[in-house]
């Protein structure tokens, strides 16, 4: 039987109120430790707030309580790649997708994992797998389209992420992977305009940055180039190559000082 207050939380939760919503859960956990429902949503919030040392406690208490519990297994899985664990998760997803055979979610988190351990194949063929079970499915358009920009089949990857944009407006990813195959395709507008669109959905998106730079800079377009590459290296100051573009940037910028020039070397 659903605890009283457990929509109350849910609504919070889906509302961003995490604060209230944890309240509820950990209130509801004290009168019964091993409701599965609860633990997993309040596992699937740790996750979401960056705890996932207890995320993957509450996740694994939750497939104790109720084994077959598919979206439990997949949030499981989710957090142990999150925490590096990736094998581990590759064994949940595929717990979860054996419990529901067509969970799509959970075969494009397979494809995610096959990605991050190298696998390229393994992956495209993950997500297409996870396309042919919910072809709307905007995460897994999104995720093949990049990789098949990467492998240089720039054709269907827009068409698929253009897809995936439309379907998921508010995803800055999809639009920043659609803005890297349009560029690869050589038109510069209309990736510049997609890089932007990353930008207004995630102000603090640094490879958008960086990106919406360098297909600045392919379109001639130097006295604008350097300050979306300083920006991407003030957020992720580390990466070098970055730091490398914004140089390279400001050798060619015409109302960019020598004094500054200099600056950006001697920090690099």
């Amino acid at each position: 039987m659903t605890h009283p207050e457990l929509p109350i939380a849910q609504q919070h939760h889906l509302a961003g109120r995490l604060r209230e919503a944890e309240e509820i859960y950990r209130r509801i956990l004290e009168e019964d430790p091993d409701d599965p429902h609860t633990l997993y949503l309040l596992g699937q919030l740790l996750h979401q707030s960056g705890r996932a040392k207890e995320a993957i406690e509450r996740l694994s208490a939750a497939v104790h309580s109720q084994p077959n519990f598919p979206e439990a297994h997949h949030q499981l899985g989710v957090a142990l790649h999150g925490s590096g664990d990736v094998p581990g998760a590759m064994a949940s997803y595929r717990r979860a997708l054996a419990q529901r055979p067509q969970y799509a979610l959970a075969m494009n988190s397979i494809g995610i994992a096959h990605q991050s351990l190298g696998e390229y194949q393994l992956a495209i063929e993950s997500f297409r797998a996870a396309l042919k079970m919910q072809s709307d499915l905007g995460v897994a358009m999104s995720n093949l389209g990049a990789m098949l920009s990467a492998g240089g089949d720039n054709d269907e990857a827009i068409r698929l992420l253009t897809r995936a944009a439309e379907l998921q407006p508010t995803l800055p990813g999809t639009r920043n992977n659609l803005g890297t195959a349009l560029q690869q395709a050589g038109r510069l507008d209309e990736a510049i305009a997609s890089f932007t669109e990353a930008i207004k959905l995630r102000p603090d998106f640094a490879d958008a940055y960086n990106n919406l730079g360098s297909a600045l800079k392919y379109s001639a377009q130097w006295t604008l180039a350097p300050a979306y590459y300083r920006r991407a290296v003030q957020l992720q100051p580390t990466r070098v190559a970055w730091h490398s573009n914004l140089i390279a940037a400001l050798n060619y910028a015409p109302l960019e000082s020598p004094e500054i020039l200099r600056k950006e070397l001697d920090a690099w």
